[in-house]
Parts: C-alpha cells; structure tokens; sequence
C-alpha cells in the first residue's frame, strides 16, 4: 500500500502548526513544514524515486528536470525545530 503525499504552499494561511510550505501525509491534518515551495523538479524527483524508482531509472528525462528553487525559504524558526523537509538546489548544468 502506498501512502498519499501532497505538497501545499498558502503562504496567507501561514501559523503556528500551518506551515506555508508542508507536505501532508494521509491525512490532512498530518502537516510536515518544508523548507519553501518546492520546484517542479524537486517535487518529480521525490514522487519518482520514491514511488515509481524503475521508471526513474529507464527515463532520464525526468532526472534532468531542473531543481531550482524558485521562492526564498518560508520555514519559521519554530518550525525549523521540528522534524521537517530540506533540500539542496542541484548544480546548475552547462
């Protein structure tokens, strides 16, 4: 069985346990702050990696997706001390 997962980002419904970037697991009270929005490319990487790997192996078109963030971080500091979702840019390509 695979868990649902979805990715928000309200940054005007943004308080204390609503982060204005988070992903919601099963359950929509179930909200995990993220660093900020995520761009399409992270958002692809995570699904396929994790959901779908033998499609992620066999399409490298959806590897080189560009995984650029788009927006500055949103994470509160209180939020940052809880367990919560971080990624790193990947390299620009020449």
């Amino acid at each position: 069985m695979r868990a649902t997962i979805r990715f928000d980002f309200d940054p005007g419904s943004q308080r204390l346990g609503h982060a204005a970037a988070h992903a919601s697991l099963n359950a929509a009270h179930c909200r995990i702050p993220c660093v900020s929005a995520m761009s399409l490319g992270h958002f692809v990487a995570f699904v396929f990696q994790h959901f779908y790997p033998e499609i992620w192996a066999v399409h490298g078109y959806l590897r080189e997706m560009p995984r650029q963030s788009l927006m500055a971080r949103t994470i509160l500091a209180d939020e940052e001390q809880l367990l919560h979702l971080a990624w790193r840019d990947a390299p620009a390509q020449a």
